[in-house]
């Protein structure tokens, strides 16, 4: 599967308003890095989750549990940008979660890669 994280970070980039939180999950991790640095994005301004449903050396609870201590920093804020890279079943399951705890405001798309905007004010 091809993962397109450039055409991603550069949305988020062009999109994100002063006072937003990039939350980038750790399997996209790596790319969002690459291609943020190249264009001229401080490490400070997003945040690399440790969060990975897809490690198979814990337990899919623990997993949750990594992702779910993860985003805990995160709520209140009224937009956080979500970038994932993950399988559609992975990815599925972290929008089902995300959805129950705040409202996607925003959405792109690209093969294998996203960026979910939410509002987690509310919890």
């Amino acid at each position: 599967l091809k993962h397109e994280i450039r055409p991603v970070t550069e949305y988020v980039l062009s999109q994100q308003q002063p006072g937003d939180t990039i939350y980038v999950y750790s399997l996209g991790a790596q790319g969002f890095t690459y291609y943020a640095q190249r264009l001229g994005y401080p490490k400070k301004d997003y945040i690399l989750g440790l969060g990975n449903l897809s490690h198979k050396d814990k337990e899919p609870e623990q997993n949750w549990q990594e992702l779910q201590e993860d985003i805990k920093f995160l709520q209140g804020k009224s937009r956080v940008w979500f970038v994932i890279r993950a399988e559609d079943a992975e990815k599925a399951a972290i929008l089902e979660y995300l959805n129950q705890i705040g409202q996607e405001l925003n959405i792109f798309e690209q093969p294998g890669a996203s960026a979910h905007l939410y509002d987690l004010s509310s919890i």
